[in-house]
């Protein structure tokens, strides 16, 4: 027999900090985290990346209704600025769903994201592009998996 298992979608996001310091990074994680009081679903450590020369927070947002991911990215922003750092870039792994997209790119919900709401939630996520192939839905609809 097998067992088959479903869970909520889950983003893993990275934000880059204009720092060396991973103490920095650890202390925005914290602040970030839901287990230290932080945002509700979101997951986060502080970690050095020794190949850039920078810090880096690395998130996965377990809930993200309850956390939009550019509700995340504004908050490490707000905590890196506190701390005198700049947030250099964001990094997303592995696939988005739609509504995150649309959600931070302040559109409408009920359509698939078009170039436009890809480069403005890019934008607002600190992400030097958003591929459409990076989006769950749209990523299914190239593939002919998805209902018309």
């Amino acid at each position: 027999g097998a067992i088959v298992g479903a869970r909520a979608p889950l983003v893993a996001f990275n934000i880059e900090l204009a720092t060396a310091d991973p103490a920095v990074a650890r202390v925005i994680a914290e602040a970030v985290r839901a287990s230290s009081g932080g945002l509700p679903g979101v997951q986060a450590i502080g970690l050095a990346l020794a190949h850039a020369g920078t810090s880096q927070v690395s998130m996965n947002v377990i809930d993200v209704d309850a956390a939009p991911l550019h509700a995340v990215v504004a908050r490490v922003r707000e905590e890196a600025t506190a701390r005198g750092v700049a947030p250099v870039r964001g990094e997303l792994v592995g696939l988005v769903p739609a509504r995150v997209v649309q959600r931070a790119a302040g559109a409408s919900e009920a359509d698939l994201p078009d170039a436009r709401t890809l480069a403005a939630a890019a934008r607002a996520l600190l992400l030097d592009t958003l591929p459409p192939e990076a989006v769950v839905e749209l990523a299914l609809a190239a593939a002919g998996l998805l209902p018309t």
